[in-house]
């Protein structure tokens, strides 16, 4: 068991019978206690995705009272269809007992999501566990309002019962995509995309998944079966 807690990540996505123009995440969500180094991931969708991928222009840290971190990214994922994230580190480890709050020299414009965190308490250096190999079941295609849906279902089932994220690497012959996805462990894990925005647009060619479990400090563990092979919406037994 970790010694801090995680909330769900709720990447939230535009409902099928509306499309927004824009929207902005952050996780871990607010009032979370964070380790002293934490990883942060800001996602943006639509015309913030421009945004995302030139976030540190803007400045990001985390600020307490008596202490400011310069927030530095790590990485940059971009979704197949209208979404992107940045995960960022702190350049220095946070201090224990502060409450943090995300700040910036600019606003990204748009961004307006409550960022504010429970006291930093130690490190975390523990990676997560799994307790099995993911699962993959049939996937499902779904013609809604202003396109289909399309995903396949993997049962992710982790030793620790705190939320985390899933990192799913999706590859197509030469190309691979990578997205850090949320995890519950009551609902399998969606790969694929809604009517108006996801990660990953599947096609009818083969591919493959690759799937790690990430914590909040950025510990990673790779699937124990390795990747899983799929045919369009269906995995290849």
């Amino acid at each position: 068991m970790k010694t801090f807690i995680l909330a769900a990540l709720l990447f939230a996505l535009p409902s099928p019978a509306k499309c927004m123009s824009s929207s902005w995440e952050v996780w871990p969500s607010v009032e979370t206690q964070l380790p002293l180094n934490p990883r942060i991931v800001i996602g943006g969708f639509g015309t913030a995705q421009r945004e995302v991928e030139k976030l540190a222009s803007y400045g990001p840290a985390l600020v307490a009272a008596n202490h400011r971190v310069a927030l530095e990214v790590k990485q940059i994922n971009a979704g197949e269809m209208k979404i992107s994230q940045a995960v960022l580190a702190p350049v220095e480890a946070l201090k224990p007992g502060l409450h943090y709050r995300l700040a910036w020299k600019k606003t990204p414009p748009g961004f307006a999501q409550p960022a504010n965190w429970n006291a930093a308490t130690t490190r975390d250096d523990l990676a997560p566990s799994w307790k099995s190999s993911p699962i993959a079941s049939s996937g499902q295609r779904e013609e809604l309002g202003c396109g289909p849906s399309e995903n396949v279902f993997v049962k992710v089932d982790l030793a620790d019962d705190a939320p985390t994220l899933i990192r799913a690497r999706v590859s197509r012959g030469s190309k691979t995509v990578e997205y850090l996805l949320p995890w519950n462990a009551s609902e399998p894990l969606n790969i694929g995309h809604g009517m108006c925005s996801g990660a990953f647009q599947l096609t009818n060619d083969a591919w493959s998944l690759e799937l790690s479990a990430v914590d909040v400090a950025g510990n990673e563990t790779a699937a124990p079966s390795g990747a899983i092979a799929f045919k369009y919406l269906e995995p290849v037994k």
